[in-house]
């Protein structure tokens, strides 16, 4: 544990909105009982880290679950797009 760092998301002393699971997919099933448990509203995890048991754990608790996902979002042809005209939304 490192000092001044909760071991748990429980031990944040701020309610959660979304715990971001960057941990291999044999740990993530641990980090999204942490959710469950903290009463987070969701729970997000990045391509290639998948628990699909946690993930039906999540939703019968409530939660908003988006697994394998990319937190990026936008694509380099956008991204570059959006460097010359920050007011333009992505395309879809």
């Amino acid at each position: 544990m490192i000092p001044g760092i909760p071991g748990v998301l429980a031990d944040l002393p701020v309610p959660i909105d979304v715990v971001a699971v960057y941990r291999r997919s044999e740990y993530a099933g641990e980090v999204i009982d942490q959710a469950i448990a903290c009463h987070a509203k969701a729970v997000w995890s990045p391509l290639n880290v998948i628990d699909v048991p946690a993930a039906l754990r999540a939703q019968a608790a409530g939660l908003d679950v988006v697994m394998n996902s990319c937190e990026i979002g936008v694509s380099w042809g956008d991204w570059r797009r959006l460097q010359e005209n920050p007011q333009e939304p992505p395309l879809r």
